[in-house]
């Protein structure tokens, strides 16, 4: 894997620009053209998404920002709160939403 730039998408973390939310899973680069790749889920305001890859591109637009998290779980949160439902299995903490 190349060093990887300070900023930049970063593996586990969530980033919102305006209404849509990208959940990095990974990042490395691509082996076709060694260009820098992050690939996660890219998140609609609705609940509906794709699998989807970023690149330097992508984050030269300076408008992802870290998404809200769930003070509890650490999940991704919106303006209502946490989006895992109360007493969801894949909360680790098992706390209510409150």
């Amino acid at each position: 894997m190349t060093n990887l730039p300070a900023d930049f998408f970063e593996t586990g973390s969530t980033y919102q620009r305006g209404r849509w939310q990208f959940q990095c899973l990974a990042v490395d680069t691509a082996p076709w053209d060694g260009q820098l790749r992050a690939v996660g889920f890219l998140l609609r305001s609705d609940g509906t998404g794709t699998v989807h890859g970023m690149g330097l591109d992508d984050w030269a637009h300076r408008e992802w920002t870290p998404a809200p998290q769930c003070p509890y779980c650490g999940a991704a949160a919106d303006a209502s709160g946490c989006r895992i439902p109360q007493h969801d299995p894949r909360c680790p903490t098992h706390d209510p939403n409150f």
